[in-house]
């Protein structure tokens, strides 16, 4: 096992984290496969997320990470709820990624709307994004919309909680991916054809109404992981990183 990997394994299992599941093993597996040179992340929190894309990043030997955050944060979600982000007195954004990870890192605070479009036009292209902030579907479908153009062909697109709100599900189905699929029972991944032609973007699609927000089915994209491997690997719905 690389020892970056083993670090972070190390961070989490002590924790009540240990039983959030495969999200953030595949996100070391695709960095690990993938090797990208750029990858761009929304939503940091405490940065359990981030730190498994950063052991990837370290143990390929290449590749940096940046990631929009805006930090102790709350939205009213589809449904009507209230999901935060709080961090605690005195605790920044990615408190938890250990300090021998960070030469790879770089943080942007603010809201993703505000910042990831310059931020995109300034990287030109990446290899892989993904999306862990506000988890509206307006939210999503923006997100989404503003990376498209710049994800390399055979790049991914990645997202969490992609049940919470049926924005991944319609966005796949809108644009010509050569591959998609829901993982670990949340975790939606989608792979850029190399050569593409997507649909015009739809920054006004209209969001599902609170308290109906469409629920996705795994097999409404593409065949999810074996049965058994996604009850092993799975997320609880609703866990923040």
């Amino acid at each position: 096992m690389p020892n970056s990997i083993r670090a972070v394994g190390e961070l989490v299992r002590p924790s009540a984290l240990s039983e959030l599941g495969g999200t953030q093993d595949y996100l070391y597996f695709l960095v690990r496969l993938l090797k990208p040179d750029i990858v761009v992340e929304t939503g940091v929190y405490r940065g359990i997320s981030t730190a498994f894309i950063l052991a990837g990043l370290s143990d390929n030997q290449r590749g940096r990470l940046i990631s929009v955050d805006l930090p102790n944060a709350s939205y009213v979600t589809d449904e009507g709820g209230i999901d935060s982000s709080e961090l605690g007195k005195g605790r920044e954004p990615g408190f938890l990624v250990p300090d021998e990870l960070k030469v790879r890192w770089r943080l942007e605070r603010g809201n993703s709307r505000n910042l990831l479009g310059g931020l995109l036009d300034e990287l030109t292209q990446v290899d892989m994004f993904y999306h862990d902030s506000e988890h509206t579907y307006r939210n999503m479908t923006s997100e989404f919309e503003t990376v498209l153009p710049h994800l390399r062909g055979g790049g991914i697109l990645a997202a969490d909680d992609v049940t919470w709100n049926s924005a991944f599900a319609d966005f796949v189905a809108r644009h010509d991916f050569e591959w998609s699929r829901v993982v670990g029972k949340r975790l939606g991944l989608a792979v850029v054809r190399t050569r593409r032609k997507f649909a015009e973007p739809q920054p006004d699609e209209p969001t599902s109404p609170p308290g109906h927000a469409a629920k996705v089915s795994t097999r409404e994209i593409l065949p999810s992981t074996e049965p058994n491997q996604a009850e092993t690997l799975g997320n609880r719905p609703g866990d923040r990183l």
